[in-house]
Parts: C-alpha cells; sequence; structure tokens
C-alpha cells in the first residue's frame, strides 16, 4: 500500500511565496524556486477557491514584476555593453586614421598608444563617469570590438614596417656617405660630423637590427677617421721637433723684451708720479685736465704693456715645461680623440683636435 503525499496547505504556499519575493537570488535560481511553488500548487489539496485564486494571483504578480524586471535589467545592460562598444570601437577608429595619415614615427606610435588604450579597456573594462554605471560587455559586442582590434594591429605592423624602412632608407645612405668622406676628406671633420648625425640617428623611427646596422656603418668610418689622425698624429710629431726647438730659440727673445717692456713701465709710473706732482701745485684748471689725460694715457699704456709681458711670460712657461716632456707635442693638443662611434652612441662627444699655428708670435715692446 502506497504512502499517500502530506497536502499542501494554504500557508505553506503563502510562506514559500513571501520567501520568494523577499530573498535575493540569480534570475534562473528565481525560476527554479518559482517552478517548485506552481508544483506546490498542483500538489494542494482542497484549497478554498478565494485561497487558491488570492495566491495564485499574488504569484503570477510576483513572476510577471520579476520579468519585467529582467527585461528592463537586459536591456540596459544591452546598452551600455553596446555604448562600451561604441567607445571602444572609436578608440580603434582614431588609430585607424592616425595610421593612415603618419608621417613620422611619432604619428605610429600615436596610433599605438590609441590601440593600447582600447585593449586596456577591452580586458579592464571601459571607465564609468558615474560609480556603478559599469555594465560587463556582452560576449558578441566584446567579440566584435577584438576581431576590429586585431585587424588594426596588423595594419600598425605594417605600417610601422614601412616608416621603418623608409626613415631607414634616408638613415643608411647618409652614414654610407660618411663612411666614404672618412677615406678622403678631413678625419676632424668626419668625427664632428659623426657624434652630429649621431645624435639624430637616436630620435629616428627604427627597428633593432637597422640601428644596428647604422652603428656599425658609423663604427666603421669614426675607426677609419681615427686611422688617419694616427698618420697625421706621427708627422706632425716629427715637425715639432723642429718646431720645439725653433720656440726655445725664441725664449731670450721674449725675456729680452719683457725687461725692456718693465723698463719703460718704471719709466712711465715716474712720469706719472711727476705729472701728479704737477698736478698739486697747478694754477691752471686747462693744465689739470691735460695732465690728467696724460697720466691717464700712460696708465692704460703701462696696463697694455703688462698683458703682453703676461703673455710672454705664459709662453715662455709654456715652452719650458713642454720641452721638458718626452714625446709631448708643445702649444696645441694633438691627441686623437679616444673614443669611438659606440661613445657618441652612448653620449660622450669625443673632442676635435685644434690646429696649431707654428709661427712663432713677434711682440714688441711699447715705446
Amino acid at each position: 500500500m502506497s504512502e499517500q503525499k502530506t497536502p499542501v496547505t494554504a500557508e505553506q504556499i503563502e510562506q514559500a511565496i513571501l520567501e520568494l519575493e523577499q530573498h535575493d537570488r540569480k534570475y534562473g535560481e528565481f525560476w527554479v524556486d518559482a517552478r517548485k511553488i506552481s508544483q506546490m500548487f498542483k500538489d494542494a489539496g482542497h484549497l478554498l477557491r478565494e485561497d487558491r485564486e488570492r495566491l495564485w494571483d499574488k504569484f503570477s504578480n510576483l513572476c510577471e514584476e520579476t520579468r519585467t524586471e529582467h527585461e528592463e535589467l537586459m536591456q540596459i545592460r544591452q546598452l551600455g555593453s553596446f555604448q562600451q562598444r561604441e567607445k571602444i570601437e572609436t578608440k580603434i577608429h582614431e588609430a585607424v586614421a592616425k595610421l593612415n595619415s603618419a608621417e613620422n614615427g611619432a604619428d605610429i606610435r600615436g596610433a599605438k598608444d590609441l590601440l593600447n588604450e582600447a585593449l586596456k579597456w577591452l580586458t579592464e573594462g571601459v571607465p564609468v563617469e558615474h560609480e556603478g554605471d559599469h555594465v560587463r560587455m556582452f560576449k558578441e559586442d566584446k567579440d566584435v570590438c577584438w576581431k576590429q582590434w586585431r585587424d588594426v594591429n596588423d595594419l600598425w605592423k605594417m605600417r610601422r614596417e614601412e616608416m621603418w624602412n623608409q626613415t631607414f632608407e634616408d638613415a643608411n645612405r647618409r652614414a654610407t656617405a660618411i663612411r666614404e668622406q672618412a677615406e678622403t676628406e678631413d678625419p676632424y671633420a668626419v668625427l664632428n660630423t659623426i657624434k652630429q648625425i649621431q645624435s639624430e640617428f637616436k630620435t629616428l623611427y627604427l627597428g633593432r637590427a637597422q640601428r644596428e646596422k647604422l652603428r656599425k656603418t658609423l663604427n666603421a668610418a669614426w675607426d677609419r677617421a681615427n686611422e688617419r689622425i694616427d698618420q697625421i698624429r706621427s708627422d706632425r710629431q716629427r715637425r715639432d721637433k723642429v718646431w720645439k726647438q725653433r720656440q726655445m730659440e725664441h725664449i731670450d727673445r721674449w725675456q729680452a723684451l719683457i725687461a725692456k717692456n718693465k723698463d719703460v713701465i718704471y719709466r712711465l709710473e715716474q712720469q706719472i708720479i711727476e705729472l701728479e706732482k704737477d698736478i698739486e701745485t697747478a694754477w691752471s684748471d686747462n693744465f689739470v685736465e691735460r695732465a690728467q689725460n696724460w697720466i691717464q694715457e700712460k696708465r692704460n699704456k703701462i696696463e697694455d704693456i703688462q698683458k703682453t709681458n703676461a703673455g710672454l711670460e705664459e709662453k715662455i712657461a709654456r715652452v719650458i715645461r713642454e720641452a721638458e716632456e718626452d714625446n709631448q707635442t708643445p702649444v696645441a693638443d694633438e691627441t686623437a680623440p679616444e673614443s669611438s662611434a659606440d661613445d657618441v652612441e652612448r653620449g660622450e662627444s669625443p673632442a676635435v683636435e685644434p690646429q696649431r699655428d707654428d709661427t712663432a708670435p713677434e711682440e714688441s715692446s711699447a715705446d
């Protein structure tokens, strides 16, 4: 004999409806519980007609309200998802426009920045103006955005490669020309040109392999220019021996000039003292004014002679010092730059050798 089910009462149905109404749950879970209540109506015993109608109306209204709220929520979510898709698509379209009009590396980088921003929105969500506005994108909207992003990213790679090749073609032509100049033109000027062009190349929009090719070309030019400078230095060292001997011969003449100039200074100072005494006893303003002018002229001449002597003394000291240094070039710094194009790439600027005047100065004493 089978066990009979206990009839469901009106109170049980009403309590179940109340719990369905009060408890938050996912939309699918709501309908799972709703189906259970619907079954309770079927399992109910002989409910009073008015109770059945009252409970069924309450249950039906709750289900309808839930369905309506869910549809409204889905519409809001769909609209929010579409709005996010529009924002991402706008950012991607901006990247396309920048790529199509790109004229330099900055434009290519700008397009990548736009793509990166779109990618961030795709993975993290579009920023919202107000808290609580964020809605997750629907899968179909996100899939559309992903396809567009990948297509434009491929376009970016292609345009970047084109820009790299275009920039490299011009840069390589300039680097090759410098390499040729290192064979025939002034090696010091070549080193200067390499420094300048290296500074320019740092800002060019190029790939790593292309930069390496340019670096090798410039290094070859740098090394060749330095080889020629070494030869120039060797030639100059031979001339320096003769030049140094001639400089030593000038010392006696310079020292004589210094002594003569000091004597002139002494006489001028004595003349100034006499003029100052004359001013103290002068009766004529006109004479005082002329005497003061004479004094100023003599002081100016003394200053000029002192400068001349200082220059001569400096030259004497320099020649003596350099003559005592073995294998050193006097006066001019004839040392070739101890650096390479690698140094230039790191921002280290090699010095350019100054030219030396081999002619000894012919200073004369002041009259």
